[in-house]
């Protein structure tokens, strides 16, 4: 009896080889540019098109991934030596817009892989296409898709040639380019002393490490007042327990990053908000005008309630800044009666009623 026998080809789909970490660095300022592809099982990836914002490189020939062992591409290191590559070349683009990206495109001109970061997700340089101009003056065309699709993935911060980022589990995270850097960043530090509190507010980016707010009389000994789990972004603090007329040093710290040392003096408050309309009676809404200042940055929110304190209309929902006023001219109708005007700030409420006379 003959026995017929079938072979089966295993063929390995470029979806085996994916983007495991990416630092954007600043490629023609540092060194720090580096992309590590990775694969489930043997992958060639001879011939394949690597394209970040900064530039296109062929793979070599002869290039192989294995499982257990990242295939690096770097600007003076790695697998894949950038700046001694024949088929690299650098891509001019505008740095208006924060962020970049990286995509692995396979032999037959389709991305297999990418990943950016930005601020938002939507943003203007994808998709985005090009063409990779090799050493034999052969040219690969390329032609990114649109941000939305899932085969991008995804984090949202701007350019920071510090940070880096890496794929996890349940999505990709931040974390530092270079381990000798700092592994958070101190975008914005800012404090001010109201009403017997001091009112601290930062930014950072970077990992999530736990972050201490720090606090001192003499800028020699800082004593932890605060420890907070989750601070990336942004983050605020009220101190309460501060000493009147005296001037107080605080400083965040979080994994070996330190922020600036902000000095606050406790003495007696400066007007921090108020509200005015005027004139407080008249013969409709567009007579009168609203009036609000604030001495230090925060969101203010104002609304219109009638005589039973039912809302009839937002009329500012927004941010303030420091030491500035705000004009607002109401205009609608409104009938005859009292109405309040209520102003919401972080730290508390303001009041004033005025009356429409038709």
């Amino acid at each position: 009896m003959l026995a017929l026998c079938s072979f089966v080809t295993l063929v390995v789909y470029a979806q085996s080889v994916k983007i495991f970490r990416f630092i954007p660095g600043n490629y023609l300022a540092d060194n720090l540019h580096k992309v590590e592809l990775v694969a489930g099982e043997p992958v060639d990836i001879s011939g394949y098109l690597l394209v970040t914002r900064d530039y296109s490189v062929r793979i070599p020939n002869d290039t192989k991934i294995i499982p257990a062992k990242s295939y690096v591409a770097a600007k003076n290191s790695g697998d894949l030596v950038l700046s001694r590559s024949k088929d690299f070349l650098i891509r001019r683009y505008s740095r208006a817009v924060e962020g970049n990206y990286v995509a692995l495109f396979n032999r037959g001109g389709q991305m297999v892989d990418g990943f950016y970061h930005a601020p938002i997700p939507n943003v203007p340089f994808l998709p985005d296409s090009g063409v990779c101009i090799l050493s034999n003056y052969k040219s690969i065309t390329f032609k990114l898709p649109p941000e939305q699709l899932p085969i991008w993935g995804y984090f949202p911060l701007g350019d920071d040639p510090a940070v880096g980022y890496e794929r996890s589990s349940d999505g990709w995270k931040p974390i530092a380019a270079n381990p000798d850097r700092p592994r958070v960043t101190f975008v914005d530090f800012v404090g001010r002393y109201i009403n017997g509190a001091v009112m601290l507010r930062w930014m950072t980016q970077g990992e999530n490490l736990p972050l201490r707010v720090e606090r001192s009389y003499d800028q020699k000994i800082f004593e932890t007042v605060a420890t907070l789990e989750d601070a990336l972004g942004d983050g605020r603090f009220f101190d309460p327990d501060v000493e009147e007329g005296k001037t107080v040093y605080y400083r965040l710290t979080a994994g070996n990053a330190t922020s600036r040392v902000l000095e606050i003096e406790t003495g007696a408050n400066e007007l921090d908000f108020a509200l005015e309309v005027l004139p407080r009676t008249a013969a409709n809404a567009g007579d009168l005008s609203v009036r609000l200042y604030t001495g230090f940055s925060q969101r203010v929110r104002v609304k219109l309630y009638d005589a039973h304190m039912a809302l009839t209309s937002v009329l500012l929902d927004a941010w303030m800044y420091a030491d500035t006023g705000h004009l607002l001219i109401p205009r609608l109708s409104l009938p005859s009666g009292m109405y309040w005007i209520i102003a919401e700030t972080e730290l508390r409420r303001y009041r004033a009623r005025f009356e429409i006379r038709q």
